[in-house]
């Protein structure tokens, strides 16, 4: 049973590093950056300390570009000067810089669950049988 145990924490921080690695991912793959305006703040926070933002923004070309986006770490005013990244391709989802504090947290709780399945399942495999 202890082997178990030891597989499903050590599976748990691999979905954690799934997580972590999809998140970096989409963050690497919008590589162009401008400067924005908080145009509107989603008044429910879709989540803990999350917000949808709408941020207007002017693209490579000078285009006017308005896209969606998530605040983490606090609730943004309409009006305020952000910097984003967007992704040419889908220029309606942007990541405001500096917004990735779960990306943090996902790797230590991966990598903490995966060294204790790991830790857990050796340990029930070492461990004599009593009986």
């Amino acid at each position: 049973m202890q082997i178990v145990f030891g597989i499903v924490f050590a599976l748990t921080g691999l979905g954690f590093l799934f997580l972590f690695a999809r998140e970096a991912l989409r963050h690497a793959d919008a590589g162009m950056r401008a400067q924005g305006t908080v145009e509107a703040v989603d008044d429910v926070a879709v989540g803990d300390g999350l917000y949808a933002v709408r941020i207007g923004y002017r693209d490579a070309r000078g285009r006017h570009m308005s896209g969606t986006g998530e605040a983490r770490t606090r609730r943004p005013r309409v009006g305020e000067q952000v910097r984003i990244r967007y992704n040419p391709n889908t220029p309606d989802t942007v990541f405001l810089d500096g917004n990735r504090p779960g990306l943090v947290m996902s790797l230590l709780m991966s990598a903490f669950f995966l060294a204790l399945g790991i830790h857990i399942a050796l340990d029930g495999i070492h461990r004599p049988l009593s009986g």
